[in-house]
């Protein structure tokens, strides 16, 4: 019995963390034109994620492994860089937080987790803005 309120609790707390994303990357749409949350973002966080985790792993020995977790963390910061000069200093720092505690999730705890988190990401990609009266365009994506 235990297990299944355990489950239930688990469902619930990604439904809100999913109604969470999809409203903030939607705030953020509004109000600047910027979305965080889209494949071209994923498909970088997860190579940067995936380099930093087969650096610190050692699967690629003592001489490219610093070098996979330098660019992964390269990757990482620019991502970040971007949110910030998309929008202003506390939404791109809180998108880009967001963003990587996820991608982190997923690479370190594997694919377990890594195809929830994911799908979180992916639904948030997909949450529909309407643009404001002070943008031509909706999103900045194509930069």
């Amino acid at each position: 019995m235990l297990d299944i309120l355990l489950i239930i609790a688990a469902l619930v707390v990604a439904v809100l963390c999913l109604g969470g994303l999809v409203n903030f990357n939607q705030y953020v749409g509004r109000r600047f034109g910027y979305r965080f949350f889209t494949w071209k973002r994923l498909g970088l966080g997860g190579i940067a994620m995936a380099a930093i985790y087969v650096g610190v792993g050692g699967a690629l020995g003592t001489s490219l492994g610093p070098i996979a977790i330098t660019g992964g963390v390269a990757i990482i910061l620019a991502l970040a860089w971007f949110n910030i000069h998309r929008t202003n200093l506390a939404l791109g720092l809180l998108g880009s937080l967001i963003e990587t505690a996820l991608y982190v999730v997923a690479a370190l705890l594997g694919i377990v987790v890594a195809l929830p988190a994911l799908l979180i990401v992916v639904a948030a990609a997909f949450g529909g803005v309407e643009p404001t009266k002070h943008h031509k365009r909706i999103y900045y994506d194509n930069y």
